[in-house]
């Protein structure tokens, strides 16, 4: 039997691991509409007129390696210019990687940003010059800068977007003696399967002085997404500091008495939908866009496909209709070539990012009846299989699909897909638990590849009441059924399944098992005393053992840089005990780094009162 990967993360094929510019849209906030009454005793959260220091990390982790993606350090000058607006501007950047490149010059010394809050959202413009590159961490940077919120409450929550997931969010406000206040927003739940938050680093805190104005800004959030058979969860990792400069003296009139409102356009619109909708067509057109797509090669710079990921995203999101000149384009490949697969798999992956909930019915059109290659079909599925906004509709369809498709690589797909369908949809449909019990109960031993999305569908799903399932093919005497069977539980809750993967890691014998069990500690929640006890393991497998033990090395250093008190111990313990060298090395640069990075990146104390 061949093994497969359940699911392919689209960006990584371009050279980015995880898409990082994280767009928040308030979907909902929990209250509804406020009365007038409310509105005016409502107490506003707002900049201060000043410099704010500025300093944001953002780190891309994937295949066990760590890419500083974005480091900014400098000054931000702001200035409320109305009731509901402010003029923020960058007075100085005195360090810029961007795309893991050092930035030369200052291409962001003056570039201002009109902020207005508007209904439940904060709406940000800039002028035609602000340049394009940091459109998105422009946007990202202030969206978590600037929150629409009422600070007279000491609780609330709502649905918020972030680059085309959707979370539940939620705010507590504490008062102090002073009457300061302490504002923290926590991330709660991804409702998007392919994307998990750290339990541990999910909050940005702000601290507000009397007046309800930001005096300090900080926090770590990292986001996991769902990648399996990688060598460690992807994941992102963003640092925050904002603090206030009180000693600064900043004359912000002049900007503010030349202010022209229409000199700036928004970062974004949304339509009703709550879509990302560009106000402009891109500057490339999309005919001049498909050929840079044309030339681009697996040696592209990471940077360059970034770029043309994004131009394609922009006139998709501009223009509903250009989805009609996109499959001419994929319909018109042969797809023969691993740069032709590599140009069609970029299109379908920026189909998949399109939160239109048409969307979905055309990657299902494509899938059934307009692709003409297995290729080609597979790809739309697996599009399909990232989409935020599925509808039932489309998920109905893809039923007929799994069921009746004659070829297996489609039909494994479909039921991915429905497993997808469901976790987004929620209670709109429920269909796929019972559809992939009876289609497992009913699988031929001869089409073991449509087995095999079967019960990886069951793995996406996570649910108990595939554990019986996932236990009998836990004790097949073939090793890749096994080694499928154990990764597949990932993701179901209960202490017992992380008992029983922690013993599959203690006997099992074959290579493969032990590796995907690895894999699935990944995605659980573990205690000191899991850590402690998968170390005493490793450390005494012997040197042929090099590739598995380099994996639980890997994942014991990526707990111990989320949750150091936990791992540090188990981690001392292999590293001086363990027979390979490289493993050993690989433990102290991992210590050494997240020990250096906590040195650096450790916040400001926060002040105890406020002058």
């Amino acid at each position: 039997m061949t093994k497969t990967k359940t699911k392919t993360r689209w960006l990584a094929i371009l050279g980015v691991a995880v898409s990082i510019a994280f767009i928040s849209i308030v979907l909902s906030s929990g209250k509804g509409a406020r009365d007038k009454k409310h509105e005016l005793t409502a107490q506003k959260y707002r900049l201060k007129d000043g410099q704010y220091h500025v300093q944001l990390s953002t780190q891309v982790a994937s295949e066990g390696q760590t890419t500083q993606y974005l480091l900014l350090d400098g000054l931000l000058d702001s200035v409320k210019v109305s009731q509901d607006e402010t003029l923020s501007s960058w007075a100085d950047v005195s360090r810029l990687v961007a795309m893991g490149v050092e930035e030369q010059g200052d291409p962001l010394k003056g570039q201002t940003a009109l902020t207005r809050f508007e209904g439940g959202q904060a709406i940000h413009q800039v002028k035609a010059s602000f340049p394009e590159k940091y459109g998105d961490f422009e946007r990202s940077f202030l969206n978590k800068l600037f929150v629409n919120i009422d600070t007279s409450e000491t609780k609330t929550s709502r649905t918020e977007i972030e680059d085309g997931h959707r979370y539940d969010v939620a705010y507590t406000i504490e008062k102090r003696g002073d009457g300061t206040k302490v504002m923290t927003r926590r991330w709660t739940m991804s409702l998007d399967a392919t994307v998990k938050i750290d339990e541990k680093s999910n909050s940005l805190v702000y601290l507000l002085d009397e007046s309800n104005q930001l005096v300090s800004l900080t926090g770590e959030l990292i986001l996991f997404t769902n990648a399996p058979g990688t060598a460690s969860a992807p994941f992102v990792k963003q640092n925050i500091e904002v603090s206030f400069q009180a000693d600064k003296i900043v004359d912000m009139k002049p900007a503010k008495n030349a202010l022209v409102r229409t000199d700036y356009a928004p970062l974004l619109g949304v339509s009703s939908d709550g879509v990302v909708a560009l106000t402009e067509p891109p500057k490339i057109s999309l005919v001049d866009t498909f050929k840079m797509v044309d030339a681009l090669t697996g040696d592209t710079a990471a940077g360059d496909r970034a770029d043309i990921y994004n131009l394609l995203e922009a006139h998709l999101n501009f223009d509903p209709k250009n989805i009609n000149a996109f499959k001419d384009r994929i319909l018109s490949m042969k797809a023969e070539s691993d740069t032709e697969q590599l140009h069609e798999n970029l299109l379908f992956s920026v189909i998949a990012g399109n939160e239109r909930s048409e969307t979905s019915d055309f990657l299902v059109d494509m899938a059934t009846s307009d692709c003409k290659t297995l290729f080609c079909r597979s790809q739309a599925l697996s599009a399909y299989n990232f989409h935020p906004n599925v509808t039932v509709e489309s998920a109905k369809r893809l039923e007929a699909l799994a069921a009746t498709d004659h070829e297996p690589v489609i039909a494994a797909n479909a039921y991915l897909a429905l497993s997808h369908a469901e976790i987004v949809l929620g209670d709109k449909y429920k269909d796929a638990d019972e559809i992939l019990l009876r289609a497992e109960k009913d699988h031929s031993e001869e089409n073991s590849y449509r087995h095999t999305g079967i019960v990886s569908a069951m793995g996406n799903l996570g649910n108990r009441e595939f554990l019986p399932v996932l236990n009998t093919m836990a004790t097949s005497s073939d090793a890749d059924d096994k080694a499928t069977a154990l990764f597949n539980m990932r993701f179901v809750p209960g202490e017992d399944v992380t008992a029983k993967l922690m013993n599959s890691i203690k006997v099992e014998t074959k290579d493969e098992v032990v590796e995907e069990a690895i894999k699935a500690m990944q995605y659980r929640t573990l205690t000191k005393a899991d850590v402690d006890t998968l170390a005493d393991t490793v450390k005494n497998w012997p040197e042929d053992t090099e590739s598995i033990q380099t994996r639980a090395a890997e994942l014991l250093v990526d707990i111990y840089k989320r949750n150091p008190e936990i791992a540090k111990e188990g981690l001392e313990s292999l590293q001086k005990d363990s027979k390979i060298k490289m493993v050993r090395d690989y433990i102290a640069v991992g210590m050494k780094d997240e020990v250096e990075s906590q040195d650096s990146d450790a916040p400001t104390p926060e002040p105890e009162t406020v002058q």
